[in-house]
């Protein structure tokens, strides 16, 4: 019997004050949290480089986007719109799927890039996992997890807690991440990175 798919949503919203003066945003878990069983967790932070602009994180236990049907998206978009003016939703898979690790660091960063046209995908995979690796045993590492976005296997995300960003520029200081990265930023454009402190409540 093959392990269950985790699928770990990240729904980035443009926020309004609305966002941090009513009750919607918690309203918007709470609404997913009862209509999706699969629910497990979720977290949640402003990008510490862009404040108006927030990660909401939700780990579910297999693929929940049949689950959003035409009923529950029209109530979440109702709240979605009085706390943001924009919104965007992707689902992933990462591996490993460990987020009370990363998630639960002080500083998550977060990097979203897509990979270009021809590249082969077996080969990406190991340039992924030979990149992080040295960064789960770095002093000040909470872990490591990348992924693909589901349906759309150019975008890929990749997320790795750190105990600061002190800790994360001293890593990318050393001569194992200048090797390990320089052949991942060959393969991806549109790399995208930020820091979010996740939260919980």
């Amino acid at each position: 019997m093959s392990d269950p798919i985790h699928v770990t949503e990240f729904l980035t919203l443009t926020s309004t004050d609305a966002i941090k003066t009513t009750d919607h945003f918690r309203e918007l878990v709470d609404i997913i949290r009862k209509e999706i069983p699969t629910f497990q967790s979720y977290h949640w932070g402003d990008r510490v480089q862009e404040p108006g602009i927030r990660q909401l994180i939700i780990c579910f236990g297999d693929d929940p986007r049949d689950k959003y049907t035409p009923a529950l998206l029209k109530s979440l978009d109702d709240k979605l719109n009085l706390i943001s003016t924009s919104y965007e939703r992707k689902f992933f898979v990462l591996n490993p799927f460990l987020p009370g690790k990363y998630f639960s660091a002080p500083y998550t960063e977060v990097i979203f890039a897509t990979t270009k046209p021809d590249i082969n995908l077996e080969e990406f995979n190991k340039v992924c996992n030979a990149s992080l690796r040295p960064c789960d045993v770095f002093p000040g590492c909470y872990g490591t997890s990348w992924g693909y976005y589901i349906g759309k296997g150019e975008e890929i995300v990749m997320v790795l807690g750190w105990e600061s960003p002190e800790h994360h520029q001293a890593f990318h200081k050393t001569d194992i991440c200048k090797t390990t990265t320089a052949p991942f930023l060959e393969m991806v454009s549109d790399a995208k990175w930020f820091y979010i402190q996740a939260r919980e409540d």
